[in-house]
């Protein structure tokens, strides 16, 4: 399974963070600048009302 880190936690970020965990594509990490506000549980609501779930394996505000 491939590794992904999305910079940045905003829109767009949750989304794609949650897509590709939800659906198996890749283990996904996440660089914020807030990390405190995020959980290693993810919920992206389509536009079909329909939910992905996934998990994130990392949140950090540390770019090492």
């Amino acid at each position: 399974m491939k590794k992904i880190c999305v910079c940045g936690g905003g829109s767009l970020g949750h989304v794609i963070a949650g897509w590709l965990s939800g659906r198996g594509k890749a283990e996904v990490s996440l660089l914020t600048g807030r990390p405190e506000k995020w959980s290693d549980r993810i919920e992206v609501l389509l536009p079909d009302a329909t939910t992905i779930e996934g998990k994130i394996s990392a949140v950090t505000n540390n770019p090492e």
